[in-house]
C-alpha cells in the first residue's frame, strides 16, 4: 500500500485531484483489469481515458483494448501527441514509415508511448497538496465481478545463450570463413 501511495504522490502533484485504489489479493491479468477498469468507468462516467501503452511486468499490451472492447469505446494506441477540440480527439503516434494521424471522437480510451509527456520538476507545495488529495480504496470483492484468470503462466525462462560472435576484420577473411563453413563454393 505504501509503495502504491508513494506513486500515487507523484503522480497527484502532476494532475489527477484524486485516485481510485482497488485492493486485491489476486494476482488479475489484462482482462481481468479491464473489466475492474470498466466498473470503475461506468461509476465515474470519464470521457477519455488514458492508459500506458503497456504493463512494465508482462509487456501485455491488452488492458486498453480490452477495456474499449468492453466498453464498447473507439481506441487508439501508441499515441505520443493527443489534442482535443469539443468532443473530438486529434491523435498522432509513430509507426515504422512515419507518423501516423488519427481523429475519433469522445469517450475513448488511449494508449499512450512515452513521448506524449515530459515530466515535469515537482516543487514543495505541490508535494504538500497531493498529500492531501483524497485516495479512495475499493475491495475488488465489492466490485462483484469475475476476477479469475483465463489463462496461467506455467514457466518463465531466459532466452537459451547464444554462441559467442567472431570479429572478422576484412573481406578477405570474411570469404574464408564462409568456405570453410560450407555457404561459398570455391
Amino acid at each position: 500500500m505504501e509503495k502504491i501511495r508513494s506513486r500515487r504522490l507523484r503522480s497527484s502533484c502532476f494532475w489527477s485531484d484524486r485516485s481510485i485504489l482497488v485492493e486485491t489479493d489476486l494476482e488479475l491479468g489484462p482482462l481481468q483489469i479491464a473489466k475492474v477498469l470498466c466498473n470503475i468507468v461506468e461509476s465515474e462516467e470519464p470521457d477519455l481515458i488514458l492508459m500506458g501503452k503497456q504493463a512494465i511486468d508482462d509487456d501485455c499490451n491488452q488492458t486498453g483494448q480490452m477495456l474499449a472492447g468492453i466498453l464498447g469505446w473507439p481506441q487508439a494506441t501508441f499515441i505520443s501527441e493527443i489534442n482535443l477540440r469539443e468532443k473530438e480527439v486529434f491523435l498522432k503516434r509513430e509507426i515504422d514509415s512515419g507518423v501516423e494521424e488519427l481523429k475519433t471522437t469522445l469517450p475513448c480510451v488511449v494508449t499512450v508511448d512515452l513521448r506524449l509527456n515530459n515530466p515535469r520538476f515537482i516543487s514543495l507545495p505541490n508535494i504538500i497538496k497531493a498529500k492531501k488529495k483524497e485516495i479512495k480504496v475499493i475491495d475488488a470483492k465489492e466490485l462483484n465481478i469475475d476476477l479469475a484468470r483465463k489463462t496461467k503462466i506455467i514457466e518463465i525462462n531466459e532466452p537459451e545463450q547464444r554462441e559467442k560472435g567472431e570479429i572478422i576484420q576484412d573481406v578477405d577473411e570474411l570469404i574464408d570463413c564462409l568456405r570453410k563453413s560450407g555457404v561459398l563454393n570455391k
